[in-house]
């Protein structure tokens, strides 16, 4: 990113985004700076995460009704902390079941492979009366190193190409005709080929608005200032829809109450971390006394089984731990050699 002054023409500084403090967080948080090995370790624990809320859920069910999920004042004692555990995690269970799955998205299996296609717009729109051939390039072109500019349910849509001919529109052309059109704060793509089209965009991704419905984007022929393409909210399909306003929710970019949210959603999901952890802790220390009515085994199984499905790498990991776990029973149960 390179600083001009709009006067003069002076460079004034430049940065490069995905060197930033920011983009190399952004990046442990989805691939631990490990690629695609990271992508996919962060989509197996994703997965077995939204087991453990299904099946936490239900194990949990307040058959007492709702004030049993009232915490005591008081954590003296195993049954203590196990009512705040079981407090925060309804509390949170939903929140979270959102933020693993909208996080997922981004995921290069389950997001990438499975779910993307079916929440990318289909195709394009170009007007009638323009024979305008399809480019190679889809939208996630448009985005860069470390930063991205495009909805997620546009970035396979296929963008379109210039018509042949001088490539006489300028920056200054385009962003008036940018405002002439009605955007507000949005950004300009200029043209990466020799048939490469100008692009005018404003989303909730890039940061150029906080209402996912207003997100927009327009392609502009370099030869005649034509509008090629327009890509609008209400084009994305359902699931392109409920990703764009889920998304930025996730990122906390619908301005500072999504910030304050979030924060508060993490500290409660830390919390319920904790609780659970020292839980394990107290239950491994001394026998803890059996369960009354023990959860149907079947029952939980099928839960496990519909969950691991939708996340086939989960499932993956699932199916080795069941595999180990079976043949270190085996081995154990094996008689000594004489």
């Amino acid at each position: 990113m390179v600083y001009l002054n709009p006067y003069t023409g002076q460079i004034l500084g430049d940065r490069d985004p995905a060197a930033s403090l920011y983009a190399r967080i952004k990046t442990l948080h989805g691939s631990l700076f490990l690629g695609d090995l990271g992508d996919a370790l962060i989509e197996i624990a994703a997965g077995l995460a939204v087991l453990m809320i299904v099946t936490g859920l239900y194990l949990a069910w307040p058959k007492g009704g709702l004030r049993t999920l009232i915490p005591s004042r008081t954590v003296s004692s195993r049954a203590d902390w196990r009512g705040w555990h079981l407090g925060i995690g309804w509390l949170i269970a939903l929140p979270l079941l959102f933020f693993l799955i909208s996080g997922l998205a981004w995921t290069n299996i389950w997001g990438g492979k499975l779910v993307q296609p079916w929440g990318s717009l289909p195709g394009t729109r170009f007007d009638a009366t323009q024979v305008v051939p399809e480019a190679v390039d889809s939208h996630q072109a448009m985005n860069e190193a470390g930063l991205h500019r495009v909805p997620w349910a546009v970035e396979q849509t296929p963008m379109p190409q210039g018509s042949a001919g001088d490539r006489s529109l300028r920056l200054d052309d385009v962003v008036s005709q940018a405002r002439a059109q009605g955007f507000g704060n949005f950004r300009v793509h200029f043209p990466q080929q020799d048939n490469g089209v100008w692009t005018v965009s404003a989303t909730t991704i890039a940061g150029d608005l906080t209402n996912p419905m207003d997100e927009r984007i327009l392609h502009l022929d370099p030869a005649t200032g034509q509008a090629l393409q327009e890509i609008r909210f209400a084009d994305y399909p359902a699931m392109g829809k409920a990703m764009a306003a889920s998304i930025p929710l996730h990122q906390g970019d619908l301005g500072l109450w999504n910030w304050l949210l979030n924060l508060l959603l993490v500290t409660l999901m830390l919390a319920l971390t904790v609780t659970g952890a020292l839980l394990w802790w107290k239950r491994q220390s001394r026998r803890a006394p059996p369960r009354a009515e023990p959860a149907p085994a079947r029952t939980v199984a099928v839960i496990m089984l519909v969950v691991a499905l939708a996340f086939p790498l989960s499932a993956a990991a699932l199916l080795a731990i069941i595999l180990v776990d079976a043949f270190l029973a085996l081995r154990k149960a094996a008689p000594a050699a004489p």
